[in-house]
């Protein structure tokens, strides 16, 4: 049997004590900024795109730049119209805000991109509801579904995605013990939410940090079977 390291990142988050996992947002292909005296930037926004409406509030934010110089500059401001602290960054061809802290959930925000451009380029977006306290429920009761093939997989590139889009079973996780800073998980592999009882359970996971509503699992080292080939999923 053959073996093969993959390194792989995930994010899990807890809402209202349902397990959902973060969504992920689509370049609109928009492209603005330019004002045809000299300056060529051109801006289309990434993630969030313009308008989405379900903006993981653990994100950074990007956009993507044409015939950028680097000196472009990315201000978040909330509904009220304070700015967000954070980190701007740009290379020429990506822009990033990095929050210092993480955004409210069900929020609106709006984003101000200045440029060679005499004019700033300006839109909004909203974030999702995933975020929002869970209000003291008893997660013990909960499982949670870690989505591999909605996984982002860091290498090898390409390859990843390729062997795991073969594997049918998710890793379902389940809480053992809750307190205000940890969680203790058991895991097993399942499919739709049931749990495969023919392959052993994977107790090995260390304690999960938890701050409500948001808990951070690993990074674990976590081997499964993809088509007669055995995957350790390096980074987990």
């Amino acid at each position: 049997m053959g073996r093969m390291m993959i390194t792989a990142a995930a994010a899990l988050a807890l809402v209202g004590c349902n397990g959902d996992k973060d969504g992920s947002g689509n370049d609109t292909g928009a492209s603005t900024g330019g004002d045809g005296g000299g300056c060529t930037t051109e801006v289309a926004p990434g993630y969030p795109a313009a308008g989405q409406a379900d903006f993981y509030y653990r994100s950074a934010l990007d956009a993507g730049l044409t015939n950028g110089d680097g000196s472009e500059v990315m201000v978040l401001k909330d509904a009220a119209g304070a700015e967000v602290a954070g980190t701007s960054a740009s290379d020429g061809s990506t822009l990033t805000f990095t929050p210092s802290a993480p955004l409210t959930a069900s929020t609106e925000y709006s984003v101000e991109i200045t440029t060679c451009a005499a004019e700033p380029v300006a839109y909004s977006f909203s974030t999702s509801a995933l975020g929002t306290p869970t209000d003291g429920c008893d997660l013990t009761e909960s499982t949670f579904v870690v989505d591999l093939q909605g996984a982002r997989f860091l290498e090898p590139a390409g390859v990843a995605e390729l062997l795991l889009g073969q594997l049918e079973d998710d890793i379902m996780l389940s809480a053992t013990a809750v307190s205000d800073t940890e969680i203790e998980m058991i895991g097993a592999l399942g499919q739709g939410g049931v749990q495969d009882v023919c392959t052993v359970s994977l107790n090995d996971f260390p304690a999960a940090t938890y701050s409500d509503p948001y808990f951070e699992l690993g990074p674990q080292d976590t081997p499964l079977g993809v088509a007669g080939v055995e995957l350790t999923i390096n980074g987990l």
